[in-house]
């Protein structure tokens, strides 16, 4: 019974989830409308620009990666700065000229980025 119960109450947490990553995303659009979406993962990571490394907010799911920045309201909200998604997808260890560690170069489509942890 309890087993039951834990596999039938995880579509509704991700469900939930998706309602809130869609309150807390600025950008985001139909992020819980799609309902084989599921949540996989969040966290932070360096996303190297012409700028140098930016702090950006990543939230991993099954068919897409979004990579945010903090806005500048008081409220915690993530604007969203870029959609990849996963099945156009090519992650790879970065070159080791680039001397980066615990980094990884993420293609998908025509864009590129290179992150560290």
């Amino acid at each position: 019974m309890v087993r039951k119960i834990r596999t039938e109450s995880r579509p509704d947490l991700n469900r939930q989830k998706l309602i809130e990553f869609q309150r807390d995303l600025i950008g985001v659009e139909n992020l819980s409308n799609q309902y084989d979406r599921l949540f996989i993962r969040e966290g932070c990571l360096q996303k190297l620009s012409r700028k140098g490394y930016q702090q950006r907010m990543f939230f991993l799911f099954s068919d897409v990666l979004l990579y945010c920045a903090r806005s500048s309201s008081p409220v915690l909200k993530f604007k969203l700065h870029g959609e990849l998604p996963l099945k156009s997808m090519t992650v790879e260890d970065t070159d080791e000229r680039i001397q980066v560690p615990n980094s990884i170069s993420i293609y998908a489509g025509n864009r590129s980025l290179l992150v560290a942890a």
